[in-house]
């Protein structure tokens, strides 16, 4: 028999946790950048639910399914890595143009959600983004399987309680710079949220009293993948640098990764919650150290050291005895 405080507690769960995710999930809807005289111009993106969008200048990639379904997300609600639905959303198809942008100039991007472009509806999960290069192809006819993605920003936030999807949440909006260290050429930017509101696990077993038995059949149920992807043409005059070696987007993460592991819901360890894929290339932004080479070819990303790792390593010890 349940105590009466963990009865409580599993009902708080399923209103705090359970009710949002019934709603819409979203989409990016707008995107605010300088242009090559330094105004401030909107660009649409992608609006997944109205069906009748005049496409010919919108720089966002196009989704084929409602915007209310996380990306390469398989019938046991687990995320599926390997899926080209992971590289810019279901079926995405490159835009028809792309938007000139200089490099160093802030990117803001508003998110909607369902027909009427409805807040986004979750609070704890990261904020993710990458791009990759066209070469001298147009982004517009790209094969997006073989784009190589590096990573220019990260924003994790204060969890557990001030997650950076929280701001988007509240907002509706994330901004960032892109870095000045990359040449200029025809770019994918790859916005990413991970929505963390359903990755829990079973040893809270104040938690299993608020989950069917489909979900206590799911150590961890599971992340959420919404990735936006945008045509850029990227002006930076002078940088004959080269472009950042990246990874295909299949190869990003993988579903043994710490951060899609780790229950959000224990305080205890979410705070030292490890940021998944590469480090941040030189010249990007991130609210979050990280160690290890731009080399970075998939797997998992580079771990916390002090009380931190010793956490996430007996808890990847017993992970591994329990399997």
């Amino acid at each position: 028999m349940p105590s009466l405080s963990n009865m409580f507690r599993g009902l708080a769960f399923i209103t705090t946790t359970l009710i949002p995710l019934v709603a819409s999930h979203g989409y990016i809807k707008e995107i605010i950048m300088k242009d090559l005289n330094n105004n401030d111009q909107t660009y649409q993106g992608f609006q997944q639910d109205v069906w009748n969008q005049d496409t010919t200048h919108v720089i966002g990639w196009h989704a084929t399914n409602p915007s209310n379904v996380p990306a390469a997300q398989a019938s046991d609600s687990t995320v599926d890595f390997t899926s080209p639905d992971i590289i810019c959303g279901n079926g995405a198809t490159p835009a028809s143009t792309a938007a000139p942008v200089p490099a160093g100039s802030t990117v803001t991007t508003r998110w909607g959600s369902g027909a009427d472009s409805s807040s986004w509806p979750h609070y704890r999960g990261i904020v993710l983004n990458y791009m990759a290069s066209c070469g001298t192809t147009p982004c517009s006819s790209v094969t997006k399987e073989n784009l190589q993605w590096f990573k220019v920003d990260q924003k994790r936030g204060q969890p557990p309680n001030n997650w950076a999807i929280l701001q988007i949440n509240q907002n509706g909006e994330y901004s960032f710079q892109i870095p000045t260290s990359i040449p200029e050429g025809n770019y994918v930017l790859r916005q990413e949220l991970i929505n963390l509101d359903q990755q829990w696990s079973d040893e809270d077993v104040s938690l299993t009293y608020a989950l069917d038995n489909e979900k206590k059949s799911h150590p961890y149920y599971g992340a959420q993948v919404y990735p936006g992807c945008i045509n850029l043409e990227v002006k930076n005059p002078g940088n004959t640098g080269a472009v950042p070696q990246g990874t295909v987007a299949t190869k990003l993460y993988t579903a043994n990764d710490e951060s899609f592991k780790m229950n959000v819901y224990n305080q205890a360890e979410v705070g030292g919650y490890p940021m998944p894929g590469p480090p941040v290339i030189q010249g990007g932004t991130s609210d979050v150290q990280s160690s290890g080479s731009q080399s970075y070819s998939g797997g998992n990303a580079p771990q916390p050291t002090g009380s931190a790792g010793m956490r996430f390593g007996r808890r990847r010890r017993a992970m591994e005895e329990k399997n």
